[in-house]
C-alpha cells in the first residue's frame, strides 16, 4: 500500500542561479542557494558552496488506486518542468534531475501509462525512482 509520495525537481550547476529564474505562483523553490552562498547543512555546512541549485517539491498522501502510477507525478508539475527547461538551462543549470520517492507500508505496486513514460523521456533528464518501506 502506498502511503506518501513526494515528487521533486532538482536543479544545479556550476554556474547555476536561481535568482535568473522567474519565480511566480506556480513556479515557487522550495530550497535555493546561488554559488557561494554559505551552507546551512552537510559537507558545504560553514563553507561556501560551489554550485547553484534549486528544489521543487510536491507531495502527495495517499489513498489512490494502487497501481496508477500516473496519479503521482501530476501532469500539471510536468507542465512547470517543461514550460520552464530552456529558463533552467539559460540559468546555469547542467545537472536537472526528476525524482519520485514512494514511502510503502505491506507492497508497493504502481505503473506507468505509456503517454507518461514518453513524457517523461521527452524531457531528456535522469528519472529516479526511490521507494522506502514505512515499517512502523
Amino acid at each position: 500500500m502506498l502511503i506518501l509520495t513526494q515528487i521533486s525537481l532538482s536543479i544545479y550547476g556550476d554556474s547555476f542561479s536561481p535568482s535568473k529564474i522567474k519565480e511566480s505562483e506556480d513556479l515557487k523553490f522550495d530550497n535555493k542557494n546561488e554559488v557561494g552562498d554559505i551552507g546551512k547543512r552537510g559537507r558545504y555546512k560553514g563553507k561556501p558552496i560551489p554550485y547553484g541549485g534549486a528544489s521543487l517539491y510536491i507531495e502527495k498522501k495517499f489513498p489512490v488506486k494502487e497501481k496508477d502510477g500516473d496519479e503521482l507525478i501530476p501532469s500539471s508539475f510536468l507542465d512547470l518542468i517543461e514550460n520552464n527547461m530552456d529558463s533552467f538551462k539559460n540559468a546555469g543549470g547542467t545537472d536537472i534531475e526528476l525524482r519520485l520517492s514512494i514511502f510503502w507500508k505491506d507492497q508497493c505496486n504502481f505503473d506507468f501509462s505509456p503517454d507518461l513514460i514518453k513524457r517523461i523521456g521527452n524531457l531528456n533528464i535522469p528519472f529516479l525512482i526511490s521507494c522506502y518501506d514505512d515499517d512502523e
